[in-house]
């Protein structure tokens, strides 16, 4: 990953027990060990894991770093920083093999309770994925988008209304875990 750190304290997160660090990534040298990579046989990397990647402020530069390379990349997000703050998608990323976004219940008070942020960020990450998808259909970018929910009992009944919002933005799949 890009990052230790995340925007998010979701309630099943493993993060809590390493309390978030701030840690991000030096730029030059991760395009510098994605570059070795490739050199080594490395057909593809994934930003996600531990923290939320998309914290990283030069998280365009990277994925120029994985272009420039010959490197196939993706994303695991919660998706809240998917745009700018003109609502457009950072640079590179619908360059990108596929991003999923991690979007754990199907109604926003759900969301808030179980990413434990504030319930405008269900409205934000909505809209970035309508932007992304959008923006990615007109392009001509072969990015595949998608969307996983981790199944749990404060947003089991949510499901059938998570599958409709996904339909309708026009992701190409949603995954329950």
């Amino acid at each position: 990953t890009t990052s230790a750190a995340c925007n998010h304290r979701c309630t099943f997160c493993s993060t809590d027990a390493i309390g978030y660090p701030a840690i991000l990534m030096d730029k030059d040298i991760l395009i510098e060990r994605i570059k070795e990579a490739k050199a080594l046989g490395v057909k593809s990397v994934m930003f996600g894991g531990t923290g939320e990647p998309l914290v990283h402020k030069r998280i365009s530069d990277i994925c120029k770093g994985c272009i420039s390379a010959g490197m196939d990349y993706a994303f695991t997000t919660n998706g809240v920083l998917l745009a700018d703050k003109r609502g457009l998608p950072h640079v590179g990323l619908l360059g990108a093999t596929w991003i999923k976004v991690s979007l754990n219940a199907g109604t926003q008070d759900s969301y808030a309770a179980i990413h434990r942020t504030d319930a405008k960020d269900w409205d934000i990450v909505w809209a970035s994925i309508r932007a992304l998808v959008g923006i990615r259909n007109t392009t001509g970018s072969k990015t595949t988008i998608g969307v996983q929910c981790v199944v749990l009992p404060e947003n089991a009944y949510d499901m059938g209304n998570l599958a409709k919002l996904c339909i309708a933005a026009g992701v190409d799949y949603l995954v329950l875990k």
